[in-house]
């Protein structure tokens, strides 16, 4: 497979768009130097919580209906991803290939490498936006932060449009390797009643079609490969690696909440682990 691969998908299932953006970590894993890039959409809304939050205190189950929640192998809090949300993946090994200086590979300046990236998309766009210099948060953490939805406060390197958050980012980094995925809320951040968040408007985005995420992905190729000078071809997914994806996606669906690793030291080359399937 090529090192430098972009992958698009409409309408994806919930369950399959985490398998897939584990895979991507899994698979620039064992191979240095190599850059997967992913925009996609849902077919139904999901939420998903960081790896760290307790579900209980994340979500009010009482009000989830039928919507599924799922744990990500990121950090961060919790999100829902409607049909109107656009959602891009990234996975890289390393961020900068064969550099001395350990803070060019850090989590920090990966945020920043990758929010100044997006932003030249978003401006394709005729949207403007800024990066927050500062989160508004503590930095202890509060438990409450910890309840609290992802676009109900802004973190460091963020994205803003307006004063508002657009663009919602989480990250995990193992040895170097880093996968980072986030929402891109280009019709405004949807509710959920099983989350709270104070600035939704009440209104319903219609969400995105087929042909719209075509011509977003056009914009978003350009602009992600100028921005970070990586020239990426079209992804086309083998015969293994969609069994490998189409496991992981039951395994998930079996067990959403477990504390997934995609990669674990011992682990064979495109291969997706969990560390329990049980919560």
């Amino acid at each position: 497979m090529h090192k430098d691969l972009f992958f698009c998908h409409f309408a994806g299932d919930p369950f399959f768009n985490m398998a897939f953006d584990e895979w991507m970590l899994s698979s620039v894993f064992s191979s240095p130097g190599s850059t997967l890039l992913r925009l996609y959409t849902w077919r139904v809304g999901a939420i998903t919580i960081g790896y760290h939050q307790g579900l209980e205190r994340a979500v009010n189950t009482a009000n989830l209906g039928d919507t599924p929640v799922i744990r990500r192998v990121t950090g961060g809090r919790a999100v829902y991803h409607d049909p109107s949300e656009l959602t891009y993946a990234i996975a890289v090994n390393p961020l900068v290939p064969d550099s001395d200086d350990a803070r060019a590979n850090s989590i920090a300046a990966a945020h920043r490498r990758f929010a100044l990236a997006l932003s030249v998309f978003l401006k394709e766009l005729d949207i403007d936006t800024v990066v927050a210099e500062r989160s508004t948060v503590s930095g202890n953490r509060s438990r409450r932060h910890h309840k609290e939805p992802c676009f109900s406060s802004v973190a460091r390197c963020e994205l803003l449009h307006q004063g508002r958050k657009i663009v919602a980012s989480a990250q995990r980094q193992i040895r170097g390797v880093i996968l980072q995925h986030g929402s891109i809320k280009l019709s405004g951040v949807v509710s959920h009643p099983a989350l709270t968040v104070s600035h939704t408007d009440g209104s319903k985005p219609q969400p995105i079609g087929r042909e719209q995420l075509d011509m977003l992905a056009h914009l978003f190729l350009r602009s992600m490969t100028k921005a970070l000078g990586v020239t990426l071809k079209p992804g086309l997914v083998s015969s293994r690696v969609d069994s490998i994806v189409r496991f992981h996606t039951d395994v998930i669906e079996r067990y959403p909440l477990s504390r997934r690793f995609s990669v674990e030291q011992d682990a064979p080359p495109g291969s997706l682990i969990s560390e329990k399937t049980s919560v």
